[in-house]
Order: structure tokens, then C-alpha cells, then sequence
């Protein structure tokens, strides 16, 4: 659910030449206001849902009080901010939770042939043996 409300947030910017900064030790790296109001709606949403979890993402200075916490998000707003802003179909948000022996689940919203990816649990603690499925998104199951 959160990925894919995040994905429609990213959707009302997409074609419409959002504000873009550029960041990074050569400032190379853009940054646009709508990887920014996706990581705002994804830290509000998920945090209150899982407030014991702590929080990494790409769009958020990193306080390192993750460190402290059993399970952390990981999260890019847009990944593949390049091709968001060109266009493209080469962009998803990524949403990923990892515990302390490895990665639980992983879900993502990417606008290429208009499906997503719903990574299922992993295999066991510290397995990357990901089972993906595709679905349209009029086939979507109700996740959190």
C-alpha cells in the first residue's frame, strides 16, 4: 500500500518538469521536489506504522540512531531520478526492510508497463532468495 501510494505521489509529478536541485560531493546527483514529497509521505507513513523501526533513505540526513534499532526502512523516494525526470520508464520506488541478519522484504512501485513488483518475504533471516511477482495494478493485494 505504501509503495504504491508513494508511486501515485511520484505519478502527479511525472511529465510535469518538477523543481530539481543537484547534490553530491561534484553536484551531480539531482534531487527533485517530487523524490522529496515522497520521501515526506513515506517517512510520516511509515514511521507511524512501525515507529520501533528506524529510518535510511537517500532524500533524509542520516542521524544514525538506526543503528539502534532491530529492523531499519531503507528507502529511495525515486530511484532512478535521471530517468524520472526525462521521462522515462527506468524509475521505481524502492522500499526495503532490513533486520540485523539481513533483508526481510523488499517493495517497490515502478511505472515501466505500468506494473509493480511485490517481493514476498525472504526465505529466512539473512536470505536474498526473493520470490518476485509482477501484478498489474488494477491486480493489486492489499499490503501495507
Amino acid at each position: 500500500m505504501a509503495a504504491r501510494q508513494a508511486g501515485d505521489i511520484a505519478l502527479g509529478f511525472f511529465g510535469q518538469d518538477p523543481e530539481t536541485w543537484y547534490k553530491g560531493k561534484a553536484g551531480m546527483s539531482p534531487v527533485s521536489e517530487a523524490d522529496l514529497a515522497v520521501d515526506r509521505f513515506l517517512a510520516d507513513y511509515l514511521r507511524s506504522a512501525r515507529p520501533d523501526y528506524g529510518w535510511l533513505s537517500e532524500e533524509t540526513a542520516d542521524d544514525r540512531s538506526r543503528l539502534n534499532h532491530e529492523r531499519v526502512f531503507i528507502v529511495d523516494p525515486i530511484d532512478g531520478t535521471r530517468a524520472f525526470l526525462a521521462g522515462g520508464d527506468e524509475w521505481t520506488v524502492a522500499i526495503a526492510v532490513v533486520e540485523a541478519v539481513g533483508l526481510l522484504q523488499l517493495r517497490s512501485f515502478a511505472r515501466a508497463g505500468t506494473r509493480c513488483s511485490w517481493p514476498v518475504q525472504a526465505a529466512g533471516p539473512g536470505s536474498m532468495g526473493l520470490d518476485w511477482r509482477c501484478q498489474t495494478a488494477q491486480a493489486f493485494p492489499a499490503q501495507p
